[in-house]
């Protein structure tokens, strides 16, 4: 919803998916057009992924739930949002480590090779690969309690939200 106060994105247990995909989503809440999202570089060829226009989530505040799981596609929308001021809230110490971008090459007896074109980084010039994002705020508990907890969402609140989620 546009106007949302809050929005709790859950990337824990997500491996990934395709570069486009992450930086289509991410420009969902960006804070304006021109903004670096992030850049990969490849041994020929960088490209600049730049916003286009202001998100339409324009939430007071945003949270990104990871884990050691969280790669790839999950962890160029974390590092986005993260660059963005969102809160990173995990039970582990970083995401999986994965900066690296693939191509496929189908081979003729069926097979394919999967081989890495470039590395990407963030507009502050970091990337997760080796190391992983780790988070702003660690989790002693589950996740989603320290997010809501954080967000200033008191227990009688939460029991009332979890109550129209599960219908």
């Amino acid at each position: 919803h546009p106007r949302a106060l809050y929005t709790v994105l859950d990337l824990s247990g997500n491996l990934g998916g395709l570069l486009i995909t992450a930086r289509e989503f991410v420009e969902i809440f960006s804070p304006g057009p021109g903004m670096l999202m992030l850049e990969s570089r490849g041994r020929d060829k960088s490209t600049s992924y730049m916003t286009h226009d202001r998100g339409i989530r324009n939430a007071r505040k945003t949270v990104v739930i990871v884990d050691r799981n969280s790669a790839s596609a999950s962890e160029i929308v974390t590092g986005v949002l993260k660059g963005w001021g969102a809160e990173v809230i995990s039970t582990d110490p970083a995401t999986h480590g994965k900066g690296s971008v693939q191509a496929v090459k189908l081979v003729s007896d069926g097979g394919a090779l999967v081989f890495t074109v470039a590395q990407y980084y963030f507009a502050d010039g970091t990337t997760p690969e080796g190391r992983g994002i780790a988070p702003t705020i660690t989790a002693k508990k589950d996740a989603l309690t320290t997010a809501l907890e954080y967000l200033g969402i008191s227990p009688d609140d939460r029991k009332k939200l979890f109550s129209v989620l599960m219908r």
